[in-house]
C-alpha cells in the first residue's frame, strides 16, 4: 500500500515537470524565405537558430500549436509540417495549393492564403483540402483566425477582408484606405493588425473602425504579424531583414529585435509568458475611491490577480491587494473582475497596473492604465 502511494507520488511528480517544460518552453519562430529555412530562438531573442527546420522551398507563413508547427513553400504548391521541436518535418504535408502564403490554424482546421484569388482550408491533420473554401480575394497574403471569423490581406486591392469560419458573409472590404499591399493580418481579442508595403504596421478595432495605418511606423515590408498580451511581433522581410518588436501600445519599437535573419517573415510565439487573454484594463475615480475593472476573454492555468498603484507610470509601483483575487476564467470562456481602492489620497494623480499569476507562481504584469476622471 505505501509502495503504491509513493509509486502514484513519483508518477505525480513526473507529470507536473512534463507539465512546467511545455508550458515554459518560450520560443520565437520565424520564415527564412532565402535560405529555405525556419529559425528559432528564445522569446528574448537570445540563442538564434537560423536552420531549426531546413529543407524548406521558399517558406512564408508559420502557424503552431503545442504539437506541430506549419508553414507554407510558396514555390512548390505544399504546406509543411514538422513537430514542435523541429523532428519529422514533412514538406508535403498539404499538396496542390497554389503559391501559398500565410498560415493560420484553430483546433479544427488549417487555412493558408494564395497569391491568387483563394482561401484555402482542410483539417487539422490535412485530410479533405478545399482549396477554393473562400473565393473572390485578390492576391491574398496573410491569413489569420478568430473564434468567429477568419481574416486575410488583399494584397492587390489594398484591403483586409473577413468571412465567417464557415465561409459565408464574405466581405473583400472590412478596412480599406490608403496604405500599399497589405502583406500580413493578425487578430487580437481587441484589434485587427495589418502589414502595409509603404513599411508600416496597421491597426484597428475589430469591426474595421477607428482605423490607423501607420500605427508602427519604419518597418521593411512588414510580412507576417504576431501578437499575444504583452508585445507584437513582425518580419522585416528586406532592408533590415529582421525580426521587429514593440510593446502592445506601439511603443519601445525595435525593428532588429533579431537580426541575422533571410527575408524574414511571419514569426509565431509560442510559451507566451501570461495565460490569460485581457480585453481591457481600466480605473476610473469614484466619490470616495478608485474603480479598478478589467475583463479576461480566456484564462488558462491562471491561479489570481493582484493590483499595483503608483503616483508614476514607470517606477515606484506597490502591491495593494493583500490577497490574491481568485481566478474566475477558463480555457474557453473568460471573466469580468474589480477592484475598490480606497486607499487613495484626495488629489493625487495615480496608475495602476494588473500583476496574473499562474498556477506555478510565475507572474506576468500587464500595462499601466492611468484613473480617469
Amino acid at each position: 500500500m505505501q509502495a503504491s502511494f509513493y509509486f502514484r507520488t513519483f508518477l505525480y511528480c513526473i507529470f507536473l515537470v512534463a507539465f512546467a517544460n511545455c508550458i515554459f518552453a518560450q520560443y520565437i519562430y520565424w520564415a527564412n524565405g532565402n535560405t529555405g529555412t525556419i529559425g528559432r530562438a528564445d522569446l528574448d531573442g537570445s540563442n538564434p537558430n537560423y536552420s531549426f527546420i531546413s529543407g524548406c522551398t521558399s517558406p512564408l507563413g508559420l502557424a503552431l500549436n503545442d504539437q506541430y508547427i506549419y508553414w507554407s513553400n510558396s514555390t512548390i504548391a505544399r504546406l509543411g509540417r514538422a513537430n514542435l521541436d523541429g523532428t519529422g518535418a514533412n514538406q508535403s504535408f498539404i499538396t496542390g495549393c497554389n503559391a501559398p502564403c500565410g498560415v493560420a490554424i484553430n483546433t479544427q482546421y488549417i487555412y493558408w492564403a494564395t497569391y491568387d484569388t483563394y482561401i484555402g482550408r482542410a483539417n487539422l491533420d490535412g485530410t479533405s483540402p478545399n482549396h477554393y473554401f473562400i473565393s473572390g480575394c485578390n492576391m491574398p497574403r496573410g491569413v489569420a483566425v478568430s473564434s468567429q471569423y477568419i481574416y486575410w490581406a488583399n494584397s492587390g486591392s489594398h484591403t483586409i477582408g473577413r468571412a465567417k469560419l464557415d465561409g459565408s458573409d464574405i466581405n473583400q472590404s472590412l478596412i480599406t484606405g490608403s496604405f500599399s499591399s497589405a502583406y500580413s493580418v493578425c487578430v487580437s481579442a481587441q484589434y485587427i493588425y495589418w502589414g502595409n508595403g509603404t513599411g508600416a504596421i496597421g491597426r484597428a478595432n475589430l469591426d474595421g473602425t477607428d482605423v490607423n495605418q501607420t500605427f508602427i511606423s519604419g518597418c521593411y515590408l512588414a510580412m507576417g504579424i504576431f501578437v499575444n498580451t504583452i508585445y507584437i511581433y513582425w518580419g522585416n522581410r528586406s532592408g533590415y531583414s529582421s525580426i521587429g518588436r514593440a510593446f502592445l501600445n506601439g511603443s519601445s519599437v525595435n525593428h532588429n529585435f533579431i537580426t541575422g535573419c533571410s527575408a524574414a517573415s511571419f514569426p509565431i510565439v509560442t510559451g507566451i509568458p501570461t495565460y490569460i487573454e485581457l480585453l481591457y484594463f481600466r480605473s476610473q475615480a469614484k466619490q470616495d475611491h478608485v474603480l479598478v475593472t478589467w475583463e479576461t476573454a480566456t484564462e488558462l492555468a491562471n491561479a489570481g490577480f493582484h493590483i499595483w498603484r503608483s503616483e508614476y507610470e514607470d517606477k515606484g509601483y506597490t502591491k495593494i491587494t493583500g490577497l490574491l483575487i481568485p481566478a474566475q476564467g477558463s480555457t474557453t470562456s473568460g471573466a469580468s473582475y474589480e477592484y475598490h481602492d480606497f486607499s487613495i489620497l484626495p488629489g493625487t494623480k495615480y496608475w495602476y497596473k494588473l500583476e496574473d499569476l499562474d498556477v506555478n507562481g510565475t507572474s506576468t504584469f500587464h500595462e499601466p492604465v492611468q484613473v480617469q476622471e
